[in-house]
């Protein structure tokens, strides 16, 4: 990835916050405007930074780099780089020293949670937008290279950085908020993703609480009521009534909620959505616009603004039945809220869903849990892919559903299985959710069946 800064950063600056301790006699006034992690798109005068990728190092392509005289930041010790123990840490500390070039800057809010992240970035996002320039991540760029790359990328007007931190282990959330400085914090929930890496919900909530390692002061928000987070002691002002607890959902009709607030000016805000949990990714998103002197024409104009386009989810309307691909990421919470949110489509319902990753030992017990909640959600079928489908198998049949109901392909290496057994098997004008972790690809398969379909037209 290539990133233009907008705002210039010298060699020299960039030795320092990186606490380099070898470099080969650039001129050090010399200044970077554009940083890389792939020198397939390095241009000359790039800083390039080797990064260790899961399938390839950067520091393979350090001679490739010089090639297209860039400046390197390496750990392997040459006269011809610039020399770090972790080149990781290097690419934080440069954003944060960009960061710290931003003078418009005003604050800087940071989003974390088992469940909810992204949606609560877009929505913050775009109320916050109707105030002040704001600037957000590109997709899911929530990891240590993603988050400082994000920061990298804000144009130098920027009054709002808006971020999204995401963890696999313990340690990863602090050193990112320690990038970033966050001046708002809000955590939207503790579930059970990566409990496999981490061993329970209780260290899950701790690894979440990272996020005030970088803190300065200034305010986070705790889901209300959440008892792995409400006897901890956080050391600084939590704002638990300006978040959940002083918002009510009240049912208005089959297809709206409205959400009221005892804080002054917020009274009567309708947000059309029948997917109740986005509410409170939304009362996040109200409570951080409150926070930063955001008034009640200004919340209700962005609030208006969200709509489903902004998310990831999509509806494929294929010809006998619909899609509805929700399929990013999941955990045993989010498949529960979209099964609940279908219940509102008013036609039949199906599911198509995948292995939960990064659960470890408790991976047998949680997919069968999903089966049971899958079986009481009412499905027609349910159509499963993954090793662990055997267990969410058993958990559906122990709810209620009747193996013929049940299609179970677990070679994820053959997901024409999976498209043969939908078209074979699904009930004409019903939606089928498709939810999974994002390894299995589960989009892929909905385009599949897209693309099938449009070859029956054509024929």
């Amino acid at each position: 990835m290539r990133v233009i800064l907008d705002i210039p950063i010298s060699i020299n600056e960039i030795c320092e916050a990186i606490n380099a301790s070898v470099c080969k006699a650039f001129d050090k006034s010399i200044l970077i405007t554009a940083i890389t992690t792939d020198t397939r798109e390095c241009e000359k005068g790039d800083l390039f930074i080797a990064l260790d990728g899961a399938l390839d190092s950067g520091e393979k392509h350090v001679s490739s780099a010089l090639d297209k005289i860039s400046y390197p930041v390496s750990k392997s010790r040459s006269e011809d780089v610039i020399f770090v123990k972790d080149t990781s840490d290097a690419l934080l500390n440069i954003a944060k020293l960009y960061k710290s070039k931003l003078k418009a800057l005003k604050y800087t809010v940071a989003v974390t949670g088992s469940v909810g992240k992204s949606t609560t970035v877009k929505y913050i996002t775009e109320i916050l937008g109707t105030k002040y320039k704001v600037h957000a991540p590109i997709k899911n760029y929530n990891n240590h290279i993603g988050v400082p790359i994000t920061v990298l990328s804000a144009p130098m007007d920027t009054e709002v950085l808006v971020l999204e931190l995401g963890m696999n282990h313990r340690g990863e959330i602090s050193r990112l908020s320690n990038c970033v400085n966050p001046d708002i914090s809000v955590i939207t929930k503790i579930g059970t993703s990566h409990i496999g890496n981490l061993g329970s919900r209780s260290e899950i909530a701790k690894a979440k609480l990272e996020i005030l390692d970088g803190m300065m002061g200034g305010v986070i928000l705790l889901p209300y009521g959440d008892p792995l987070l409400s006897d901890m002691d956080i050391g600084m002002y939590v704002a638990r009534n300006s978040s959940l607890s002083d918002f009510s959902l009240n049912d208005q009709s089959e297809d709206s909620y409205s959400m009221k607030s005892a804080i002054e000016n917020i009274e009567g805000i309708v947000f059309h959505d029948e997917r109740e949990h986005l509410i409170y990714n939304l009362a996040f998103a109200i409570s951080v616009a409150q926070m930063l002197g955001l008034n009640q024409e200004e919340i209700i104009k962005g609030t208006k603004a969200i709509t489903n386009s902004k998310l990831r989810q999509r509806l494929i309307r294929l010809k006998t039945f619909t899609i509805f691909d929700d399929s990013y990421n999941a955990s045993i919470e989010s498949i529960s809220a979209d099964l609940k949110y279908m219940r509102s489509f008013g036609t039949p319902v199906s599911a198509f869903l995948g292995d939960v990753l990064e659960l470890g030992e408790k991976s047998e017990m949680i997919h069968r849990q999903i089966g049971i909640i899958a079986a009481q959600s009412g499905l027609e079928r349910l159509y499963l892919i993954g090793s662990f489908s055997k267990y969410t198998k058993d958990g559906a049949i122990l709810g209620g559903m009747r193996a013929e109901q049940i299609f179970i392909n677990e070679n994820v290496n053959r997901p024409e299985i999976s498209v043969e057994q939908i078209k074979a098997n699904h009930i004409s004008g019903e939606t089928i959710l498709f939810k999974a972790s994002h390894l299995l690809r589960l989009d892929k398969i909905a385009d599949m069946l897209e693309m099938e379909e449009r070859m029956d037209n054509e024929r």
